[in-house]
């Protein structure tokens, strides 16, 4: 995703688009020439087999794209470029309708994953105007096809096809600067659809086992990119130093998924309609952000082991994850969240394990909202250490800032924070961390009655829950964790474990 997404995405884009650099005032043989010097400074290439005149137009055959670092290994290349003045201080540029292009992606130290790339275009161009130090490149793409091919891992030719298209794309790309350079892109789509198939084997079958296709409406793709002067992608951590940043947003409408999984002469199905999505990244001198939230969506699976349709739906998926890039003298914030709110089962499926309605119905929820503050020794994304690639970290402080656990008639919620004591050698955390518990006494009787758990486990978690908890109420109980600066981790007061001191046995 983050190879597509970056490397290949800015490559098309250049490639059928236009390039940093260019001059709406300018020839086509200069604007070609600003963007070969562009990604040379990059520690890319673009070259040609060839060039030719014909009246107001220069044709580019055989234009190469290579970047030999970044994530894995890239090339490719395109039939024909057209750069074509159009007389009015503007330039027309537009590509060969099919687009070849080969990844190869390190595994081990070496490129042994790989994969060909087949882009197949209908139409489409882009119009550059403006002048040096502020360019705009006005695109529109009818449709859009990238479809994998001879993909392979350790030299094993992978059995699974990927294709994905792009319909009625309009946007714009904007670039600024002559020696730092920021470029904001905003584009929309009418449909985002895709298509993968296992084939089972690496000849393919007729039949597929896998196969699973879907599509996202009103996808709309924001990206904005500082690149300090100097500095390249290929050395992230070097252009992160400097206030390289790059922030991406992908969000869609609504869509849908369908998935057939065959064995033998069975079949089941997976249908699913999506909500309103969004997947967003942002990478900076102050770390990364990566986020995806979902809005209400909705499930149906058929299987031949099922008497009835299984139906679940949701009202909202959170999930994100925030955290330093490069090693700083003072700790960093992080962050990291996972909601799934409201989850419920349809009637088919608690009738098959509750068929006497003995459990609650109600919604579930999951929640896990943890922060702190971490300090790294070295940059996530510089190349692995030659001793295991382990990366050196230290976490000051962590807050449980919200867990809630909510599902057939019992409820678990908590926080807590605490600091982590490093001066002795060994970490320990030195906070409090408060646990409410509602009705997990009933549960459990629910469940070793219903015979969904043995009368011996059922026993040895109510033992558990009276040594833990606090009785405060009718079924419920609450819980406080404590650890000190000597490392006693206490219960409710009582001391239950306590960490060995550096050099010391466990």
């Amino acid at each position: 995703m983050k190879l597509l997404a970056r490397t290949l995405g800015a490559a098309l884009l250049v490639l059928l688009l236009g390039a940093p650099g260019a001059r709406a005032k300018v020839t086509a043989a200069e604007v070609w020439q600003v963007m070969t010097d562009f990604y040379a400074a990059q520690g890319r290439s673009l070259t040609s087999a060839g060039q030719r005149q014909e009246g107001d137009t220069l044709i580019i055959t055989g234009a190469r794209f290579g970047a030999p670092r970044e994530v894995a290994l890239l090339r490719m290349e395109v039939p024909e470029l057209r750069l074509r003045e159009l007389g009015d201080g503007r330039v027309e540029i537009s590509a060969s309708d099919r687009i070849t292009a080969t990844v190869k992606s390190p595994v081990d130290g070496r490129y042994a994953a790989g994969t060909r790339l087949d882009l197949t275009k209908t139409g489409g161009k882009a119009i550059v105007s403006g002048s040096t130090g502020d360019m705009a490149f006005d695109f529109d793409a009818p449709e859009m096809t990238v479809a994998t091919s001879a993909s392979q891992m350790a030299g094993r030719t992978l059995p699974v096809r990927v294709t994905v298209t792009l319909t009625e794309g309009k946007g714009k790309v904007r670039i600024t600067g002559t020696s730092t350079f920021t470029a904001d892109t905003a584009a929309d789509f009418a449909t985002l659809r895709f298509d993968v198939t296992g084939t089972g084997n690496d000849a393919g079958d007729a039949e597929a086992p896998v196969h699973v296709t879907g599509t996202l409406n009103g996808v709309k793709h924001t990206r904005g990119l500082l690149l300090p002067a100097g500095t390249s992608p290929e050395d992230m951590p070097a252009a992160l130093a400097a206030g390289y940043k790059e922030e991406s947003r992908l969000r869609f409408a609504s869509g849908n998924v369908n998935a057939d999984i065959r064995d033998g002469a069975d079949i089941s199905n997976l249908q699913a309609g999506l909500a309103d999505g969004e997947v967003s990244a942002v990478l900076g001198r102050d770390g990364v952000v990566l986020a995806l939230r979902t809005g209400a969506s909705h499930a149906v699976l058929q299987m031949p082991e099922l008497p009835v349709p299984a139906e679940a739906g949701f009202a909202e998926t959170r999930l994100s994850l925030s955290m330093p890039v490069a090693p700083e003298t003072e700790a960093k914030p992080f962050a990291t969240l996972f909601k799934l709110s409201d989850l419920t089962l349809s009637e088919g499926v608690w009738a098959m394990f509750d068929p006497t309605a003995d459990l609650p119905r109600d919604p579930m929820t999951a929640i896990v909202d943890v922060s702190g503050r971490m300090r790294l020794y070295g940059s996530l994304l510089a190349e692995a250490d030659e001793e295991g690639g382990k990366l050196p970290a230290e976490v000051e402080a962590v807050s449980l800032n919200e867990l809630r656990l909510s599902a057939l008639g019992a409820e678990v919620t908590g926080k807590g924070a605490a600091t982590i004591d490093g001066s002795s050698g060994q970490p320990v955390p030195i906070g409090t961390a408060d646990v409410d518990m509602k009705g997990l006494g009933g549960l459990i009787g629910k469940l070793a009655d219903m015979g969904l758990l043995p009368q011996e486990q059922a026993m040895g978690l109510r033992m558990s829950l009276a040594l833990f908890t606090v009785p405060t109420g009718e079924d419920s109980a609450k819980s406080r964790i404590e650890s000190d600066a000597e490392g006693n981790v206490r219960v409710n007061g009582q001391v239950l474990y306590k960490f060995p001191k550096a050099g010391s046995d466990p």
